[in-house]
């Protein structure tokens, strides 16, 4: 058999280095990752009285609002979530089972529009207290307009209010939880994006999705293994590393074929 024409060997070598790099770059993304979580206890604030439409179909209901305190289960637990995980509420016509529930970790632009990701994080960069991750903090009023404020934002996006649109909140707008919530999503106008850094370096909002089960949002302090997060930066140098080696080697042979040539 004859030998292949250099050019024909060059391109199969630049595929398969391109191909090994966009695997390495990809790996972080392959596979869906899960928490498991056993429900626990909520905060024990008062319900709130709430409207939300779904598909043109409206219900009023009282609900309580979050946070809510969840236990993690299963084993291996998930390193990016502590044993109590605290979520608040995000998906008003679904409720919760007793016992563990396997929710998939999404991140919120996998969730929501781009608008609608980023008014959420700056309403937790501006309003979300750590306090909220134990049961027993004090300050209930404030943690409830923050669950309606963001109760807004998931149904009617960031130019939504509640007294209109999808989601509404059937008590006083001009004062109590209803002004501080309303307060919170002004706010949102003149909060830039980055102000989500201040929760750390690492911290991010996901969207924890269970197709029968309440779905939740809760920050955590590690970036995980998510559709749409960057693979780790070992990933990313290794995957350039090899990539470089397998140019490096179609150069040589390259070389080669001029000297003999």
């Amino acid at each position: 058999m004859s030998p292949q024409p250099v050019s024909i060997r060059r391109v199969r070598w630049v595929a398969a280095a391109v191909a090994v790099v966009g695997l390495l770059l990809g790996s972080a993304r392959a596979s869906a990752e899960t928490v498991s979580l056993s429900f626990s206890q909520t905060t024990g604030t008062a319900q709130v009285g709430v409207q939300y439409t779904i598909g043109g179909n409206t219900t009023s209901t009282s609900i309580t609002p979050g946070p809510y305190y969840w236990q993690q289960t299963g084993s291996p637990m998930n390193s990016n979530f502590g044993s109590t995980v605290a979520t608040f509420c995000v998906e008003l016509n679904q409720g919760f089972a007793s016992g563990s529930t396997a929710y998939t970790v999404n991140t919120l632009g996998a969730m929501k529009s781009a608008p609608t990701a980023d008014a959420i994080q700056k309403l937790f960069a501006n309003n979300y207290n750590s306090a909220w991750a134990s049961p027993g903090f004090p300050d209930l009023a404030t943690s409830t307009a923050f669950q309606l404020a963001l109760w807004e934002l998931v149904y009617d996006g960031p130019s939504g209010a509640l007294g209109t649109g999808n989601f509404k909140y059937t008590g006083s707008l001009t004062s109590g939880v209803g002004l501080a919530a309303a307060n919170m999503l002004s706010a949102l106008a003149n909060t830039s994006s980055s102000a989500f850094n201040t929760l750390g370096p690492n911290a991010q909002v996901v969207w924890l999705s269970n197709g029968s089960s309440q779905d939740q949002i809760g920050i955590i302090p590690k970036v995980p293994d998510v559709p749409g997060v960057p693979a780790p930066p070992s990933i990313v140098l290794a995957g350039l590393a090899l990539g470089t080696g397998l140019f490096g080697r179609i150069l040589r042979r390259r070389k080669v074929v001029e000297v003999v040539s």
